[in-house]
């Protein structure tokens, strides 16, 4: 009987710990601070705006948003596909305008299929923040209906006596698909700290912790009838006729 008691109290003890650490799991969160501060760690986008225009030609509009730096200058090398597109021109976006005049530098280097693009106010202007369109940027659609565009070495500039390039800006790029209404967005990825891999969801979810109670309890409780069977089997038989 004292083994009986024993088993028993050791089951009752392993659920007790399997309840109150899926309890633990369940509840384990990152702090709220953590997440505002890879967030705020953001300073601003980039990014590419398709449009598919008459006569084949492709209009992709190169705009900003959310930048939280007085801006002095963009400048950046924009990536194409030679062999499906051909760069014609390129007019100013309304952005850096805002601030004052702007100086524009732009280079269509054919051979490597890459503009060279940039854009800088004078000392004196304004410095313009949030967002706008930087430029926009004609192509001849030569051949295909699948266009991919790209960033490479980009960079935002603010009047900083200590460091012109503003760090931690994004620069997103973009896939074109003449056929589809909606563009398709090739967005900068960045790591996320609430996210969960698949295992994890599930094993901190209510479901899967009454789950795995149920199956240790049913296993548990046959081997407990079984041992209880066996040792009532085994006990000695103690009859009125054998204590004579």
């Amino acid at each position: 009987m004292k083994k009986i008691i024993s088993l028993m109290l050791i089951c009752l003890i392993f659920f007790s710990n399997c309840f109150f650490t899926f309890a633990a799991a369940k509840k384990t969160t990152i702090p709220k601070e953590s997440v505002e501060v890879l967030t705020d760690t953001i300073n601003g986008t980039v990014y590419f705006s398709g449009e598919f225009l008459d006569g084949n030609i492709l209009k992709l509009s190169v705009l900003s948003k959310d930048l939280v730096v007085p801006t002095l200058g963009v400048a950046f090398h924009l990536l194409y596909e030679g062999d499906k597109v051909s760069f014609l021109k390129y007019e100013p976006g309304d952005f850096l305008e805002l601030g004052g005049n702007p100086f524009y530098l732009v280079k269509d280097d054919s051979k490597n299929s890459e503009i060279i693009f940039g854009e800088t106010l004078r000392k004196d202007d304004d410095f313009p923040l949030n967002g706008g369109v930087v430029a926009d940027f004609y192509f001849q659609i030569i051949n295909s209906d699948v266009f991919d565009f790209k960033f490479k070495n980009g960079v935002v500039s603010s009047l900083n006596t200590v460091r012109q390039d503003v760090d931690k800006i994004i620069f997103e790029d973009i896939v074109l698909d003449k056929n589809e209404q909606n563009i398709g967005l090739t967005e900068a990825t960045s790591s996320d700290p609430t996210s969960q891999s698949f295992i994890e969801k599930y094993l901190n979810s209510s479901l899967l912790s009454t789950f795995v109670l149920v199956i240790l309890a049913t296993f548990s409780s046959l081997f407990l009838i079984k041992l209880i069977k066996k040792l009532g089997k085994n006990k000695p038989n103690f009859t009125y006729s054998s204590l004579k």
